[in-house]
Order: C-alpha cells, then sequence, then structure tokens
C-alpha cells in the first residue's frame, strides 16, 4: 500500500528519529527544474576586509566525458593553478587505468600470459585489493574483471545480441575470482580483462580529494559526468547544493539535495540503451549471469569515499531496487532509486541514510502527476 499524506508525515518523524548520526549528510530538496546535472551555490555577501573568495570554474574533457570544476579563492591564479592540478591527477590515473591505451598498466595486466605471475606496482597492488574487497562484499554485483562480456555485447560500440553459448564462454573468462593476488604479484587463471568502466572516475576522484588536503585547496567542487565529489564548503553556505537529473531527462523534473561532504554517483540507463534484434541491450551488465542488468531507472549513492560511491552506485543498479535497498540498509549505504514505470511516471525510492527529511506533501526527489512516494527502509517488502 501506498502511503498517504499522514503516512508520509509519520515517515517524516521516523526519519528524523532514526540513528543516522553524521554519516548522514545529505538534506533533500525537492524542486522542479529543467533537465540536467549541475552543482551551484553562491556566496553571501562578505562584510571582512579581505578580498572576497570568488568562484573559479574550468571545464575539461576527461575520461571519455566532459568535467565541471569549481573552486572558491580569494586568488584566481592561485585557484586555476590547483584545478590543472587535479585535471592532471585525472588524466594520469587515466594512463594507468585506460584499457584502450595498450601502454597503461591495466592493459598490461589484462595482457599477461595465462598462468605466469607477475608483479604490479604497489599502487595497482592496492586498487585490486580494493576491487576484489567490494566485488566479495557485493556477491558480484560489481565486478571490474567483466571485460570479455563487454565485448561480446559490444557495449563500446553499437551492441549486439550475443547467443546463450557466447555469453556462457565470457562468462568462464570473467571475474576477478580468476585473478590470483598475492603480495603485489598478480596471475591470470582465465583470459580475464578488466574495464574500468564503474570505477575508473571514483579512483580518480579519490586521488583528487586526497591531493587537495595536501595543498591547502579552497572549498570544491567536481561535477565528473555523473559523479560530483567536494572538499570545504562555499563562503558563508552550510552546503553545496547539487541537483540531480531524472532517470528519463525528457521529463524535465529532477531533485536537488544539499552536500556537505564526500561524494554522490549516479548510475543509471535508458536513454544510453540500445535495441537490438528487440532486445534491450543496457550499457550495464550484471556479471553474475552476464546479462544487461534489468533495472531501468537510475540509483545514486552518497559515500565519504568517491571510490566506494562510484563502485556501489553500478553494484546497486545491478541489485535493483528490491534487493539493492535491503543490501544498502544492512550495509548502513545511502542510495535513492528512481525507477521508471511503465505508465511514464517516476517512482522514488530512498533509505533513511539518504533521506534526512521529506516535504510536507512527501514528494519524492522528481515529482509528476504520476509519481509515487515509497520510503522503503522501513518496510522494504
Amino acid at each position: 500500500m501506498l502511503p498517504g499524506r499522514r503516512d508520509c508525515g509519520l515517515i517524516k518523524r521516523l526519519a528524523f528519529a532514526a540513528n543516522i548520526g553524521t554519516r548522514l549528510l545529505l538534506i533533500v530538496v525537492l524542486i522542479s527544474a529543467p533537465s540536467g546535472l549541475t552543482a551551484a551555490s553562491q556566496p553571501l555577501a562578505s562584510t571582512d576586509e579581505a578580498a572576497p573568495a570568488q568562484l573559479v570554474v574550468r571545464k575539461a574533457f576527461l575520461m571519455g566525458t566532459e568535467a565541471t570544476l569549481q573552486m572558491y579563492s580569494a586568488d584566481r591564479d592561485t585557484a586555476l593553478r590547483q584545478l590543472e592540478v587535479f585535471i592532471r591527477i585525472v588524466e594520469e590515473t587515466e594512463d594507468e587505468l585506460s584499457t584502450w591505451q595498450t601502454s597503461s598498466e591495466l592493459s598490461k595486466v589484462n595482457a599477461l600470459p595465462l598462468h605466469v605471475p607477475a608483479p604490479v606496482s604497489n599502487r595497482m597492488c592496492r586498487l585490486l585489493t580494493t576491487l576484489r574487497f567490494w566485488s566479495r562484499k557485493t556477491e558480484g554485483a560489481f565486478d571490474p574483471a567483466v571485460g570479455t562480456l563487454v565485448d561480446v555485447w559490444d557495449l563500446r560500440g553499437q551492441g549486439r545480441k550475443p547467443s546463450p553459448a557466447e555469453i556462457s564462454r565470457a562468462l568462464s573468462n570473467s571475474g576477478i575470482h580468476r585473478i590470483n593476488l598475492a603480495e603485489c604479484v598478480v596471475e591470470r587463471t582465465a583470459d580475464v580483462n578488466f574495464d574500468a568502466g564503474a570505477f575508473g572516475k571514483g579512483v580518480a576522484l579519490r586521488r583528487v580529494l586526497a591531493e587537495s588536503k595536501t595543498i591547502g585547496a579552497g572549498p570544491w567542487l567536481i561535477n565528473f559526468g555523473g559523479q560530483i565529489v567536494i572538499s570545504g564548503l562555499p563562503p558563508d553556505q552550510v552546503s553545496w547544493d547539487v541537483e540531480l537529473a531524472a532517470p528519463d531527462r525528457r521529463l524535465g523534473y529532477r531533485g536537488q539535495v544539499r552536500l556537505q561532504k564526500g561524494s554522490i554517483a549516479t548510475s543509471g540507463s535508458f536513454l544510453r540503451d540500445r535495441w537490438v534484434e528487440e532486445v534491450r541491450v543496457g550499457h550495464i551488465l550484471d556479471p553474475r549471469s552476464g546479462q544487461p542488468a534489468e533495472f531501468v531507472g537510475s540509483v545514486t549513492v552518497w559515500d565519504e569515499d568517491p571510490l566506494a560511491a562510484d563502485i556501489l552506485s553500478t553494484a546497486l543498479f545491478v541489485m535493483g531496487p528490491r534487493e539493492g535497498l535491503r543490501w544498502a540498509e544492512t550495509e548502513n549505504v545511502a542510495v535513492c532509486y528512481q525507477t521508471l514505470e511503465a505508465n511514464g511516471g517516476i517512482k522514488s525510492q530512498a533509505n533513511r541514510l539518504f533521506l534526512v527529511s521529506l516535504s510536507s506533501s512527501c514528494r519524492p526527489l522528481f515529482a509528476t502527476s504520476s509519481t509515487r512516494c515509497v520510503y522503503e527502509a522501513m518496510h522494504p517488502n
């Protein structure tokens, strides 16, 4: 049964009563606005004699997508130099993880002969250890070693419908569990290939966040193709106001969250999906079945660690709302699902770690006449 206004009022009180703690740093604000994903926060007027901080914006094309970098600083030249440092870190990460460049370390791992152990760098060793951890933690919903499946579905091309036999063969050559890793020595036990699509941006943004603390950068935000990370707050503001695109941008509705730290990552389908021989070929695959993930919509995850947010947005998309909300509740992950329904409406589902407050009318993030308000954390069944 869907909640009414009184039920949603009770939900609001229960959500506030939950033991959210300092981990919960997102405040959902509901709006109706043009489609897209932007982030902005305007500073209040300063009465200090010191030069007021100004917003410096830099755009760049990184890892195959457009990135927008914003920083508040009293000195524009300093801000631009620091933003260039951030861009260089992302470019260096791409050089390390790109599967298009045969010279990258990840490509060299993919090209290792079978059953021939080879050392990797300490940085790659730490990354592979982290990726293995999350693959096990999500019970395979996230798996970075799906390059063979990506190829058989031609996801980097026009898309195709592989035969069951092709999928079976690809599955036998997929999975990070087929990579042995001990003391930074890697051994491929099958023709497994890594694909950085579900973690590459998160790695880059994690490194940017670490470097920004070292160089003492001013408050900044990076909007990087569906993922946003911040450090510090705009002058005289309590948050960055971040707008989230609806899963179907043609609807022209979106929500807004107030981000105080960490990163939010959104994984979505629909507009990027293809239809091949009357089969929907989604760009996110389920590593467990070798098939495109069945969920149609988007999922947004918040975490203090940009890499965890990136990984979990993919894993929870693969799980879908029913499985994903249960898993997120158990693992204390902040998540919000936006499901496209057959009637063209959007069903909004978020757990209590994502929702700090609801509007008095209990509207979900994307409010349309056919949108349904569902609070799944209490009763996920």
